[in-house]
């Protein structure tokens, strides 16, 4: 990840405009911005296929599984990992945005990622069960998350995962405090499974022209300037 910096103060006294203001909603748009483009390429591998993996395809054999039919599940992940190579490499895309994300935002991040869940689904009326939010993120982690993060990213999710099911107040922030790598796989992964739902985005085109409206917004009002150099707010 990027070396860390505190985030900026924001004076209480003072109006969201005034210049002193700057540093920190600045700091808001680079976070917005870290959030789309980390998704975007959840996003793209959802669109090349991975979603249509069923999670158990990628658990341990099964007591009452033949040899042949664990062999068959393993032969799903190879594919996965082959269509995530024709894809572009997605996956190392996706490393590479991470290392540009200071740990300090990877909490303001990932609470992004999950708010962009949210919205689909008011938008679409979907209510996601807390299965079903792990079965459809659990293989994406699988094909996206580094190696050495995939351990604690599945044991994240399933800290959020029994959170929802005992209707415990969610642990996003404190979460990526601890472990900001494997926490953005998370929410990302979450997000992008609810994404290739149909009933909860159901016009993906439309989704996705949405989100690379507002990337495009990001970028415009983080290189306007004040005649004092500094980036303006929002």
């Amino acid at each position: 990840m990027a070396p860390d910096v505190a985030m900026p103060v924001k004076y209480a006294h003072l109006p969201d405009g005034h210049p002193r203001q700057f540093p920190y909603w600045k700091r808001v748009l680079e976070q917005y911005l870290h959030g789309v483009q980390f998704l975007f390429n959840y996003l793209a591998f959802v669109e090349d296929g991975g979603f249509d993996v069923p999670a158990e395809h990628l658990a341990p054999r099964r007591e009452d599984e033949t040899v042949e039919q664990y062999q068959q599940r393993h032969e799903v992940v190879r594919l996965i990992k082959e269509t995530q190579a024709a894809a572009g490499s997605w996956a190392e895309f996706g490393v590479e945005e991470v290392r540009s994300i200071r740990p300090a935002d990877a909490g303001a991040v990932a609470l992004w990622l999950i708010g962009q869940s949210h919205e689909w689904c008011q938008e679409s009326g979907f209510d996601p069960s807390a299965n079903l939010s792990r079965a459809v993120a659990t293989p994406l982690l699988h094909a996206m998350c580094p190696p050495e993060h995939l351990s604690r990213a599945l044991e994240v999710l399933d800290m959020f995962w029994l959170e929802v099911v005992e209707k415990r107040p969610p642990s996003i922030r404190e979460t990526a405090a601890r472990y900001p790598v494997a926490t953005l796989h998370v929410a990302a992964a979450m997000t992008a499974g609810l994404f290739g739902e149909p009933d909860c985005v159901p016009d993906r085109i439309s989704a996705q022209a949405k989100l690379i409206e507002f990337h495009q917004q990001l970028v415009e009002r983080l290189t306007r300037r004040t005649p004092t150099g500094e980036s303006t707010q929002v």
